[in-house]
């Protein structure tokens, strides 16, 4: 898999979570999948119903948005799962964010 990850990130979106996914490159990649729960080590779920497409190829990177509208207020942590063309997953994660009124640091992580 040639997905290389420089950011992932989550901030606060005024009641919804917006998660940003930075990419490299992304040669030989079909996509990612978000996924959420409550506890750092707990269950997650999966939150977007189809992958995210890779918009990047080997030598430019893209940069990746989605809205999360999570069941309450509070802190959720989330993981990303990058997608190669031969079928092989690659879980990242995972990074922390929380809900709440006015603005939230970002948080998240960084590397390939």
């Amino acid at each position: 898999m040639k997905s290389h990850t420089l950011q992932f990130i989550g901030r606060n979106g005024n009641g919804s979570i917006i998660l940003t996914l930075e990419t490299v490159g992304e040669d030989n990649n079909t996509g990612f999948n978000l996924y959420r729960s409550r506890r750092r080590n707990g269950a997650y779920i999966q939150v977007n119903n189809v992958p995210i497409n890779a918009n990047g190829n080997a030598v430019a990177g893209a940069i990746h948005s989605f809205v999360d509208i999570p069941p309450g207020r509070g802190i959720y942590y989330y993981k990303l799962e990058t997608i190669d063309d031969n079928g092989v997953n690659i879980i990242l994660g995972p990074i922390k964010a929380k809900t709440r009124s006015g603005n939230m640091r970002p948080t998240g992580i960084n590397g390939s």
